[in-house]
């Protein structure tokens, strides 16, 4: 099983994460763990930019934003297929409901918040001020959005993209992770 996880900034995603790869036994992918992954493979260099979710060249974020990959992104997701070649994992981030859309056992999720949750969700786990921790949030759900276009041509956080779409404000980690169980069971196990 592949559990991919997209993510608004503050919505307690790493939590759901973790607690989902322990239950299942599987590998967790995160940015770090990607990155080291990528060094010690020797392919740091070509996956740098993608890594920090950076758009690098005007002409081709336009043909990407026209709905083609470009020929960039596909050695991006093959490189990145490689780095988590495991039987099961899980990757936060990273287009993986794009990259692994045609795999049979993918479980894709995005998650997503109330924006004072969010807001206070970082400030505890960055200890910003309010005004700060709004900013880091928005700047970053920005980039994440450039991100998935330049990457896959798609809108980032769009309902029919992703398997499940779950409100943390609502559900709390431990809901979030429940409802994913869920799914689980239905998709994989015909229910309960």
């Amino acid at each position: 099983m592949i559990i991919s996880i997209e993510r608004e900034c503050g919505c307690g995603a790493h939590e759901v994460a973790e607690k989902l790869s322990g239950k299942y036994a599987l590998a967790l992918y995160d940015k770090e763990s990607l990155i080291e992954r990528a060094k010690d493979t020797g392919c740091f260099d070509d996956l740098k930019d993608f890594f920090d979710e950076h758009t690098f060249n005007s002409l081709l974020y336009s043909v990407a934003k026209n709905g083609e990959i470009p020929e960039f992104g596909k050695k991006t997701f093959d490189i990145l297929r490689t780095l988590t070649e495991d039987d099961g994992f899980l990757l936060i981030g990273r287009c993986g409901n794009y990259v692994y859309r045609k795999h049979e056992s993918l479980v894709s999720v995005f998650l997503h918040g109330e924006v004072p949750d969010r807001i206070k969700r970082t400030m505890e786990k960055t200890g910003l001020d309010r005004w700060r921790a709004g900013k880091l949030i928005d700047e970053v759900d920005d980039r994440r959005r450039s991100f998935h276009k330049y990457y896959t041509g798609r809108q980032w956080g769009y309902a029919p993209e992703y398997d499940l779409c779950i409100n943390t404000s609502h559900t709390g980690v431990e809901g979030a992770v429940a409802l994913i169980e869920d799914y689980i069971r239905y998709k994989f196990e015909g229910g309960y």
